[in-house]
């Protein structure tokens, strides 16, 4: 098996005999994903480049680099909201409560219907 690196977004794909086929292999620092339709290829990948590194295989890939991975009927999704959540965590965002605004909260807003002002124009604003 021959590796062709598709060096735009650092992913390799493997070349196969078949142009329906496709397999890709991501790699970044020490983190692999391997992705394929063909399981049997993904296996034959596993054991070709365990022959030659030394790997730890994790299964099925829930979450990788930060990124939730999601199988759905229509496909796959990918969400950062697991990694949004261990950076609100660490850094104590998670437990706050709602907040009193200064506003009031019965005020609608409208859609400017004039002509829109420049930064210069709203400085006059700001002195007076």
């Amino acid at each position: 098996m021959a590796l062709k690196s598709m060096s735009v977004i650092n992913v390799l794909t493997l070349k196969t005999l078949q142009a329906t086929k496709s397999l890709f292999v991501c790699l970044y620092v020490d983190d692999m994903l391997i992705m394929s339709k063909d399981m049997i290829d993904i296996n034959a990948t596993k054991r070709m480049l365990a022959s030659k590194f030394d790997m730890k295989d994790l299964g099925v890939a829930d979450v990788i680099l930060g990124i939730r991975i999601q199988r759905t009927p229509q496909g796959i999704a990918l969400s950062q909201s697991h990694y949004i959540e261990k950076v609100l965590d660490k850094f104590k965002y998670l437990d706050f409560k709602i907040a009193r605004t200064p506003i009031d909260v019965s005020y609608a807003l409208q859609k400017n219907e004039g002509e829109s002002k420049s930064q210069g124009d709203m400085r006059e604003c700001w002195e007076i």
